[in-house]
């Protein structure tokens, strides 16, 4: 009898995760240097299909050309169908594009910078005194600034995929609310304060917004396109009467 990893079902199941794990680098791929072009940038990124739930990035944008690379888990490949799929690669697109990665590491340096100058019984307490006006902040419902700017990066990489990338804005929420388990309540992100991890936001905040910004930016578009048309029909207008002036038809 041959051991259950060499079982037909078991090399079929394999050969067919092989086969979709490749299937969609190569449409990934395509994708990302597609996006990239309709936003004008040169595309250095790599994408890799992981094991896990994972879908993280990594990288910068820098003179035209987003340098970087994304993780996309295989699970989240059964769990979410084609339009869930690209929202989630240009999610992670999105932070590339924005240099996220640089900015979220600036609050740990400049906190770093402050603290290069004591000695390292001052520098501990310090950090200790830092996790606890952090913590005070969050009992009176503020955020610490690291947690703050961890959930707009969030923000901007959503609406960033919806309106410049995918625009496909049922295919985002439908993909957070998957990515969810259906519990508007879960924390999207969290940040860490004494080894605890506190929300920075729930997911059914996170979809709300993301709805709130997509109709700002339609609502800005459909006024910048009446605008428009507005002044070209006074131009045409200005053109017919200088056209019918008598100076213009002497």
């Amino acid at each position: 009898m041959l051991p259950p990893q060499l079982q037909p079902n078991v090399i079929e199941a394999a050969f067919r995760a092989s086969a979709s794990k490749a299937a969609f680098r190569d449409r990934a791929k395509r994708l990302v240097a597609s996006w990239l072009a309709s936003l004008g940038l040169k595309n250095h990124v790599n994408v890799e299909v992981v094991d896990g739930w994972v879908a993280d990035a990594i990288g910068v944008s820098v003179l035209g050309r987003v340098l970087g690379r994304i993780r996309f888990g295989v699970e989240l490949l059964y769990a979410l169908n084609t339009g869930e799929q690209d929202f989630v690669l240009a999610h992670e697109l999105s932070h590339l594009v924005s240099n996220h990665s640089a900015s979220r590491l600036s609050p740990i340096a400049i906190r770093e910078l402050l603290l290069a100058n004591l000695d390292s019984q001052e520098r501990t307490a310090a950090r200790v005194w830092i996790e606890v006006a952090a913590l005070g902040a969050y009992a009176l419902g503020a955020l610490p600034l690291r947690a703050e700017i961890l959930r707009e990066h969030e923000y901007q990489a959503d609406s960033l995929a919806v309106v410049s990338l995918t625009g496909d804005l049922e295919s985002a929420c439908s993909a957070l609310s998957k990515l969810s388990g259906g519990n508007m309540e879960a924390p999207s992100h969290t940040w860490k304060v004494f080894d605890c991890d506190l929300p920075a936001m729930t997911m059914g905040v996170r979809i709300a917004e993301l709805r709130r910004r997509v109709a700002e930016f339609r609502r800005r578009k459909r006024a910048r396109g009446r605008l428009g048309r507005g002044l070209t029909r006074l131009r045409h207008g200005a053109w017919r009467r200088a056209a019918g002036s008598p100076s213009t038809t002497q």
